[in-house]
């Protein structure tokens, strides 16, 4: 299983190198031929002849897949002819907003477009806007105050997505294009049309919407308990995954000692949260919430503490934004939840192998970011460091404090040594540059921010008023 799922992703890989894609009757033929070879090659006996067989067609399962997906995506784009022409939209706010100079962007899920002349455009279902109130300090229009969820009535002009070609620069174009952003524009001023900028409803209930309001709810309070704190931006990172409050001055402090991956929520964050509640509601199962109700006799305590754990990973996962490394541990997570629900013990290189496989099934451009090779990078080299060593010897009983606290620390300080020594590679490939204080700034910052700075945060953004500003202020040191 793990040679396929190698393959696999080695194939979607494979195919974000190309320079063009294959025509979409050609990549489904290459796909079901693909799957009937490998249901076929499964049943060979010989070991020898049956992995390098399967592993090949997994990769050319792999690269068909993602052309599919690629080639479908590609479709949605805004037809040329409906370039720079004032259409009407209405639809709702599809993810958080950011505040911008003078106005402020947005995506937009596109509902129903209106008539131009005479005929219904066809659009793109979403779309990358910015609403601003002018340009070069010229107030053209008022910019309303959007909030995810909300259905507006908007005129915007649109253009195809396009981005720079600088080299080794950010790519803009294929950013859009794995978020499904087809098309991008701005809101027209409504002063010379007839159907104006609008909101039509407060609140659309979707269970996309129900995520997004919240993420905003949770970034209001944050923002409201610490007016003017240099240091808000890096709390609503921690809290629901939104980067864009972090000022490019401490991004360049946690850039140069190396704890950038800490801003933000981290596979470390979802498996803490998630373990503590697994083991809480473990606990309040076996003594059946202190009632009469016997429940450990109708569900094992154990196997209501997966279903707790998995339940609150994905809960936080989805206020993260569901970015690479949340979906990694989301997924790790879910599969070690599946084995123990079914009396299984897994194999960590298995789990590790499903879940890249998973996130690129459901997103063959991950692997263009770089968090994604990080993420799964780091995982697979504490597995390398630790699985299937040999565990250090029991200290004696007279061993002295210091003994056992060396001995506590010494795994700790072992897999960040391996973590910081394993990633250089990357690192330089990635970013051109290596941080030498990393090590030592990272078993600073590793547990302050995971045991500490995170909870507190978390408890902030939802504890009465009272209590959010001092845990949010108690969170993060100024």
């Amino acid at each position: 299983m793990r040679a396929a799922l190698l393959g696999f992703s080695a194939g979607v890989g494979v195919l974000q190198l190309q320079a063009a894609l294959l025509p979409m009757t050609w990549a489904a033929a290459l796909l079901m031929t693909a799957v009937a070879l490998l249901v076929a090659f499964k049943s060979i006996p010989r070991r020898a002849i049956r992995l390098p067989l399967v592993a090949s067609i997994a990769v050319v399962l792999g690269f068909a897949w993602a052309t599919l997906f690629a080639q479908y995506y590609l479709q949605q784009s805004l037809p040329a002819a409906l370039e720079g022409r004032d259409i009407t939209v209405v639809g709702t706010i599809d993810s958080l907003p950011a505040s911008v100079e003078q106005g402020v962007r947005f995506n937009f899920a596109v509902e129903r477009v209106m008539p131009l002349d005479g005929v219904t455009p066809v659009l793109p279902r979403r779309l990358a806007l910015a609403w601003s109130s002018g340009f070069f300090g010229q107030i053209t229009q008022a910019v309303g105050d959007v909030q995810p969820g909300e259905r507006w009535q908007l005129t915007v002009r649109l253009a195809r997505p396009h981005g720079n070609a600088n080299p080794f620069g950010f790519d803009y174009e294929a950013w859009l294009l794995e978020q499904n952003l087809r098309a991008t524009g701005y809101v027209r001023p409504d002063t010379d049309v007839a159907l104006k900028n609008v909101r039509l409803a407060s609140f659309v209930l979707s269970p996309g919407n129900l995520v997004e309001r919240s993420r905003a709810w949770l970034r209001a309070r944050i923002l409201a308990a610490l007016p003017d704190k240099r240091y808000a931006g890096v709390l609503v990172a921690l809290v629901v995954g939104d980067q864009r409050g972090v000022a490019q001055t401490d991004w360049t402090i946690f850039t140069r000692t190396g704890i950038g991956h800490l801003i933000s929520i981290s596979g470390l964050h979802i498996t803490m949260v998630a373990g503590l509640f697994a083991l809480l509601g473990k606990a309040l199962w076996r003594r059946s919430f202190f009632t009469d109700a016997a429940l450990p006799l109708r569900l094992p305590a154990q196997q209501f503490g997966v279903l707790v754990g998995v339940a609150v990973a994905l809960l936080y996962v989805l206020l993260a934004g569901f970015g690479v490394p949340a979906q990694r541990t989301l997924y790790m997570l879910s599969v070690v939840a599946l084995a123990l629900w079914c009396g299984r013990l897994t194999r960590v290189s298995s789990v590790l192998c499903i879940a890249l496989a998973v996130v690129l099934l459901l997103d063959p451009w991950a692997v263009l970011a770089p968090g994604f090779w990080l993420s799964f990078g780091a995982v697979a080299v504490i597995l390398y460091a630790s699985v299937g060593r040999m565990p250090p010897a029991p200290l004696p009983p007279t061993s002295s404090r210091w003994q056992r606290w060396r001995a506590t620390l010494a795994p700790a300080t072992r897999t960040q040594y391996v973590v910081s020594i394993g990633l250089v590679p990357l690192t330089l490939l990635l970013f051109g540059q290596v941080s030498l204080i990393s090590p030592l700034a990272n078993a600073v910052a590793i547990p302050l921010v995971s045991f500490v700075v995170t909870p507190l945060a978390l408890l902030g953004s939802v504890a009465p008023a009272p209590l959010n500003g001092g845990c949010c202020w108690r969170g993060m040191p100024a």
